[in-house]
């Protein structure tokens, strides 16, 4: 372009930037708004700077014109674009929070910086305060990295702990509520479950009556009821894991011990179930079972796999009332059933006590034990 021909053209911008703001503001003839708005936009149109910085500011605010962020932005751009130090700094400021426009931390200090060298001391507080606020930020990020680093191998040490001692409650003791950790864990635990828990089960043969007459049936049966350390072998965790891990573990639903028997069943090959209540009853019955009662007054622990005795059931009546398999539907309600009585249940009534539970229901003296069908390997 011709520079006469230039500088005409930054004449008349300069003209309608004036006459505009006259308009506006009422100097040297009648104020007529409306009229210096349109003055103001044909300046920014004509390229003058600053008009174009004010018409961003209308387009942002909606005064005198249809309110448009799309508008602002444009011409704040083209202020911008001009080096107008306001336009630059309020152009950066919008890149720095994200503000209309993508946030670009980097893009926002180039513009600050040609403010700043423009001597606008603005820019220079605002250049401060991004790279004060970066600094924290590289400190934030730096913990956290030395954090997952030192998580990392705290994991690492604890997989290395509960593979090298052979010893179960080590692992339920130290639950890490993560995968790789879990992975390690989950490894060991399932081979003790596979290794013991079928070594505990006792052969149990019985008599139910069926019609008018009797029947007699035979079942593997788990000695004594499922432990909180069992439960915590198979379902990952429990509350109570750390403390008294030998106790009974009460406080579980019906449902929840399905889910149980349903783990351990895929954990061992093997099918286990909740016993019929006419099972448990005649199981109970048998004196030849040693179905041991709990006078205390509180829940006993279980005997450890390595100190029960052979062919002995314990505490089929007494200690935690346990779960069976039967449902019952009263009343358009679903109920399960748990016997055997628990330790506050007299001995005289336990063998007749039964205890109701709408589905999901939970007590503190409900445990269970669970069973599996007899095979001939057992009969060797």
């Amino acid at each position: 372009m011709d520079n006469n021909l230039y500088q005409r053209n930054l004449q008349e911008a300069a003209n309608l930037y004036q006459q505009a703001h006259k308009l506006i503001e009422g100097k040297s003839e009648e104020q007529n708004v409306v009229e210096g708005i349109l003055q103001l936009i044909a300046a920014a149109e004509a390229g003058h700077p600053r008009a174009q910085l004010e018409v961003s500011e209308l387009y942002r605010t909606g005064t005198g014109v249809e309110k448009s962020q799309q508008k602002a932005l444009f011409w704040l751009q083209k202020s911008a674009a001009q080096d107008d130090v306001i336009a630059l700094y309020n152009l950066a400021v919008a890149y720095a929070e994200g503000k209309g426009v993508a946030r670009n931390v980097e893009k926002a200090k180039k513009l600050l910086y040609r403010a700043s060298a423009k001597g606008y001391s603005k820019a220079d507080d605002k250049i401060k305060q991004i790279e004060e606020n970066e600094k924290r930020q590289r400190t934030i990020d730096g913990r956290e990295e030395r954090k997952g680093k030192i998580i990392k191998w705290l994991k690492a040490l604890i997989v290395v702990i509960c593979i090298a001692i052979p010893s179960f409650y080590l692992i339920h003791s130290i639950y890490i509520d993560e995968k790789d950790s879990e992975a390690a864990a989950n490894q060991y635990a399932d081979e003790y479950i596979v290794s013991r828990v079928d070594n505990a089960m006792v052969g149990v043969y019985f008599s139910v009556q069926k019609n008018r007459g009797w029947i007699s049936k035979s079942v593997m049966l788990y000695p004594e009821e499922v432990t909180r350390e069992l439960w915590y072998a198979v379902m990952g965790q429990y509350s109570f894991y750390m403390k008294d891990p030998m106790l009974p573990v009460t406080n579980v639903s019906w449902e929840e011990c399905q889910e149980f028997l349903k783990r351990l069943s895929a954990k061992t090959g093997k099918k286990y179930w909740l016993l019929p209540a006419n099972y448990y009853k005649a199981i109970a019955n048998s004196s030849s079972l040693h179905p041991r009662y709990n006078d205390s007054k509180a829940l006993r622990p279980q005997a450890s796999m390595d100190d029960l005795e052979s062919n002995t059931l314990y505490d089929m009546i007494g200690n935690a009332e346990e779960w069976v398999a039967d449902t019952i539907h009263k009343s358009g309600k679903v109920y399960h059933k748990a016997m055997g009585g628990s330790y506050h249940t007299p001995i005289d009534q336990c063998l007749s006590h039964e205890t109701l539970l709408e589905a999901d229901g939970k007590s503190p003296t409900i445990g269970f034990r669970f069973a599996r069908e007899m095979t001939e390997e057992d009969t060797k």
